[in-house]
């Protein structure tokens, strides 16, 4: 069952998506009175999930901004796949990094992903396609990526391949071949910068674009991330619409 609620200049519609035994909580942002120029996938980092704060606006900016669509699903440990809905954060975050360190499923989150995208395609039809994701939005947005022809441009980093998923990355990386533009923390202190410049390097595309700015692993403030979001809207607005 699909839960509507009316924000604005905004509809969010949630759903829980996949099965019992692994669903997928979901949530499609959409203009409330104009028909979505795109739709872009935000990925969430290891801390949140998608509807925190963060997300929430960077949802808002995409449907009032750039009258884009925004599908937004929870991480393995995050938000509507926990009893309590993600609200203790310190939790959230010991959790996380045990699972990321032993076995971040990055296949079963590529599927859940998959999903979602076809939810919102039969509720918003094919248009042009984006990912948006940092940190954890680039472990699963990668292979996602990598797996899903028909994803048009997108904005990663923050992860590289100083731990147990860089050997998967590279294989993925080398398998993308759409616009990447890659952000890095010049300071961050979970991912050594040669692992992010690693990453960066394998990606197949012809197009890319990396952009570092000091400080350390902490999400980009408002203005880097509308810059961000302009930046990947206006590659998608030049991408040929799917019949």
């Amino acid at each position: 069952m699909t839960r509507q609620a009316s924000l604005g200049s905004a509809t969010r519609s949630d759903i829980v998506l996949g099965s019992a035994a692994r669903p997928v909580p979901a949530s499609l942002w959409t203009p409330a009175e104009r028909t979505a120029r795109a739709l872009v996938l935000v990925g969430h980092g290891g801390y949140g999930h998608r509807n925190d704060n963060r997300m929430t606006a960077i949802a808002e900016t995409l449907v009032t901004r750039h009258q884009s669509a925004a599908l937004l699903i929870d991480g393995p440990v995050h938000g509507g796949r926990r009893t309590d809905g993600g609200q203790d954060p310190d939790t959230v975050k010991r959790e996380w990094r045990t699972y990321w360190h032993h076995d971040p499923q990055i296949d079963a989150m590529v599927d859940d992903w998959d999903i979602a995208l076809q939810w919102a395609r039969d509720t918003v039809g094919e248009l042009p396609t984006g990912y948006y994701g940092l940190s954890m939005g680039t472990l699963y947005g990668l292979p996602l990526l990598a797996r899903v022809p028909t994803i048009d441009a997108a904005l990663l980093g923050m992860w590289g391949t100083d731990n147990l998923t860089g050997p998967r990355l590279l294989v993925d990386a080398a398998q993308v071949s759409v616009p990447v533009e890659f952000y890095i923390r010049l300071d961050d202190h979970l991912f050594a910068r040669d692992g992010q410049l690693e990453l960066f390097a394998e990606l197949a595309s012809e197009t890319t674009l990396l952009v570092g700015e000091n400080g350390r692993h902490e999400p980009p403030d408002g203005q880097t991330t509308t810059r961000l979001l302009d930046a990947l809207t206006n590659e998608l607005a030049s991408a040929k619409i799917r019949s």
